[in-house]
């Protein structure tokens, strides 16, 4: 993590007053699921995401920094003594990523990769018993930070230099247990967006 910031602080003001800006909005679906220490089967929860970027592009360079801040739905489900649980996690989250940065007019794929920091915003359990569903909160057992890493690849077309549309495949891959029991849960995530985002140099 200390890797990336470095990047960043150095990045930035060496290329201030030569960059391109371009600032957008991105939202899909979130496939989430999690890795963990004992034999449970899991199964995936589809949820939401949705926010902004601002994506930083030196002159003449063929690479960028963008900086997201959305909103995303994650958890897992899976089968327990004869019970469904379903476990609800939504975040705030903030990715720093390393991007491939086209500004030429028509179709480019695009690559990226970066580390991200969660908050969290609510935690439960929805329990499904055969005679009746309970909501359990999970905040005292769930960690309220998370540190993952993001990366993947993508299609943008860019019209007049100046609107890009994207689309692009995401896999983020947990760092740090976000359980606090002696559980060992890493989340695992696979996100389908699409966006658009417009230059504002």
């Amino acid at each position: 993590m200390r890797v990336w910031v470095c990047i960043v602080c150095f990045f930035i003001p060496s290329a201030w007053g030569q960059t391109r800006y371009n600032i957008g909005i991105h939202g899909g679906v979130n496939f989430a699921s999690a890795s963990q220490s004992q034999n449970v089967k899991t199964s995936s929860r589809v949820g939401w995401i949705a926010g902004g970027l601002m994506e930083i592009i030196p002159q003449n360079s063929l690479v960028s920094i963008q900086a997201e801040c959305h909103y995303i739905q994650k958890g897992m489900n899976f089968d327990s003594a004869g019970s469904a649980i379903h476990w609800q996690f939504n975040y705030i989250e903030i990715p720093v990523l390393i991007r491939t940065a086209y500004r030429h007019e028509g179709f480019r794929p695009f690559a990226f990769i970066g580390p991200k920091i969660g908050f969290l915003l609510h935690s439960r359990a929805a329990i499904r018993l055969p005679d009746r569903h309970e909501n359990v909160g999970l905040s005292n057992v769930t960690e309220s930070i998370e540190f993952a890493l993001d990366g993947g690849f993508g299609l943008q077309y860019t019209r007049d230099t100046r609107i890009i549309y994207f689309a692009q495949l995401r896999f983020s891959v947990g760092l740090k247990d976000i359980d606090k029991s002696n559980a060992r849960w890493l989340s695992r995530d696979t996100q389908l967006t699409a966006g658009v985002k417009f230059a504002v140099d």
